[in-house]
């Protein structure tokens, strides 16, 4: 565990009253009064255990985050969450500030082993190891295409225009892109199919690689629920640009033999117009 950062201490100070309102776990105090104890820090908030095992509880900024939590409250509510990210348990806003961002309280299940897939010190055997590294690949592969979809989005000066007209793209995309260029396999077309498309043709194009790239994952081994968890949120709207790694750990899962590998930090979460 390390210290706290500063503003993280003062928001639990100033708003613990409120926190204890909600009636979940709480975080746990260090040596200091008003002093934290967390798992890790991030650029848009902190991760801290809490006096329950198995809850963890959150400070972000990052208002994606929180408007994802938020707007996927149904899909918990009917039992359709994915098993392949952790579950939200509750999120409430504060009026506390983070480099002029508002801040949200969030308390999530927690995950185990959080950036250690492809960990150097983590002994597996070869096979174990050759999954974990395809997993790893997929990943990047899959924040590759989301990233650009994300980018090309917001810097359109009518996002809901541009994505309708990238709808009706969709066969093009499906003729047009192929698993050797969501891949990136293919030296010659990689670049000119898809990074080389502008406006609307970017998108589809970039959002069937996203596609292309989940169904893989849900066929391989290890990162068959992570898959399942990007395919089922695009269905919905939701494209989760910015998993890596470092927001990759494991949960027990009850219909599972053991833990599994789960999306901890949903990161920049593209809500489609």
């Amino acid at each position: 565990m390390h210290q706290n950062p500063p503003w993280s201490n003062r928001a639990l100070k100033q708003h613990w009253a409120e926190i204890r309102t909600v009636g979940l776990p709480m975080p746990v105090e260090d040596e200091k009064r008003w002093v934290f104890k967390e798992y890790g820090t991030g650029h848009f908030g902190v991760v801290m255990p809490t006096d329950t095992k198995g809850t963890v509880f959150k400070l972000t900024s990052d208002h994606t985050e929180s408007d994802f939590i938020q707007l996927t409250e149904g899909l918990r509510e009917e039992g359709r969450w994915p098993v392949g990210i952790v579950d939200y348990y509750a999120i409430i806003p504060l009026t506390f500030t983070f480099r002029r961002r508002q801040v949200f309280a969030i308390w999530r299940e927690e995950a185990y082993e959080v950036g250690y897939l492809t960990h150097p010190g983590y002994l597996v055997d070869e096979w174990e190891q050759q999954c974990r590294n395809q997993f790893a690949l997929r990943l990047s592969q899959f924040k590759d295409h989301a990233a650009r979809f994300r980018i090309t989005l917001n810097n359109s000066r009518q996002p809901g225009k541009i994505w309708a007209e990238a709808k009706d793209l969709d066969r093009w995309a499906w003729n047009k892109i192929g698993g050797e260029d969501a891949e990136g396999k293919s030296q010659h077309s990689y670049p000119n199919i898809i990074t080389g498309q502008r406006g609307a043709y970017r998108l589809a194009a970039s959002w069937r690689a996203c596609e292309i790239i989940a169904e893989l994952m849900e066929n391989e081994h290890r990162s068959s629920e992570v898959g399942t968890a990007f395919s089922t949120f695009m269905s919905h709207g939701y494209l989760l640009a910015d998993v890596h790694q470092g927001n990759i750990g494991m949960v027990p899962r009850e219909d599972y033999q053991g833990k599994i590998w789960v999306i901890t930090d949903p990161g920049h979460v593209v809500v489609l117009p």
